[in-house]
């Protein structure tokens, strides 16, 4: 099944009834001070999807229950590196080289530890992270690490 057309509003309009509301997404940007950590790999992406598999994200892709969202995500993944925590790993983080977070997780028996920051700081710089209002830890993170909200938006997938 193909995915569905997505659009992205910055204002609530739910348009024509083809149209189904994910969720409205934050963006964050700020500068991180670097704190390098030794224990972060740097991985082929495909190593993290079993981690991928036990983290509850709260991307549009996950918000759909018409997507099998961890076999999209799977296939999205292939040829990327990811910066990872942990020997199965614990958590793991896509972040593009002009410092956009494409994608973060932290298996569940690990959350509340700090290994995202951990992650986010290793990197550190202008960083530019996305994520959905309801994703209260997230929030909390890139808050804490002093991003600041930039833009708000609606985003809808097709019918």
């Amino acid at each position: 099944m193909p995915l569905p057309k997505c659009v992205v509003l910055d204002y609530l309009d739910p348009g024509p009834l083809s149209w189904r509301h994910m969720g409205t997404r934050i963006t964050y940007r700020g500068r991180v001070i670097r704190i390098p950590d030794k224990h972060v790999r740097w991985v082929d992406a495909c190593y993290v999807s079993d981690c991928i598999g036990s983290v509850d994200f709260s991307g549009r892709l996950w918000r759909d229950t018409r997507i099998d969202a961890y076999a999209e995500t799977k296939k999205w993944i292939k040829g990327k590196y990811a910066y990872a925590l942990g020997k199965y790993p614990a958590a793991f983080a896509i972040i593009r080289n002009d410092g956009t977070i494409e994608l973060i997780g932290v298996h569940p028996a690990a959350a509340g530890l700090g290994l995202a920051e951990r992650l986010i700081r290793h990197v550190g710089g202008t960083i530019t992270a996305g994520t959905y209002t309801d994703n209260v830890p997230a929030r909390k993170l890139y808050e804490r690490l002093g991003m600041k909200e930039i833009k708000r938006e609606e985003v809808f997938h097709e019918n």
